[in-house]
């Protein structure tokens, strides 16, 4: 089994800086978000998931298969739920108000993992992002 706990480094974004803009971001912060190679990190713990990334305020903790808070950047709250599947982790996430769902895929490999994530918005690309494992 590929090992999923680890620290990732960005090393390309296809779609998102026009997913940052579609979703409402100001194009010089969408253009810094999308160029910030600040590193991410994901901690598998039996059935506790943990990812730490210099874009959230704070660090995301959820159990899986259980509806967990996450405040995402920008300090967007939604209930995310995650899910496990071999090397995939799966993140469905709603805004609280329910106009707003979507999910983020973390497929992991030995050298990296890509994550692709999808909004129910119309008009919005679908995003991702590749890293390659420190």
């Amino acid at each position: 089994m590929v090992q999923i706990t680890g620290k990732y480094e960005p090393v390309e974004n296809v779609n998102f800086y026009e997913f940052l803009v579609k979703m409402g971001i100001p194009e010089d912060k969408a253009k810094a978000g999308n160029e910030k190679k600040n590193p991410f990190e994901v901690v598998l713990d039996g059935n506790k998931l943990r990812f730490i990334s210099g874009l959230s305020s704070k660090p995301t903790e959820l159990v899986l298969g259980e509806e967990g808070e996450e405040t995402l950047p920008l300090n967007t709250v939604v209930k995310s739920t995650a899910t496990l599947d071999g090397n995939v982790i799966t993140v469905k996430s709603s805004k609280p108000e329910g106009d707003l769902t979507g999910s983020r895929t973390l497929t992991f490999t030995d050298s990296g993992l890509e994550m692709k994530i999808v909004i129910n918005k119309e008009g919005v690309p679908v995003a991702i992002r590749k890293y390659k494992r420190l």
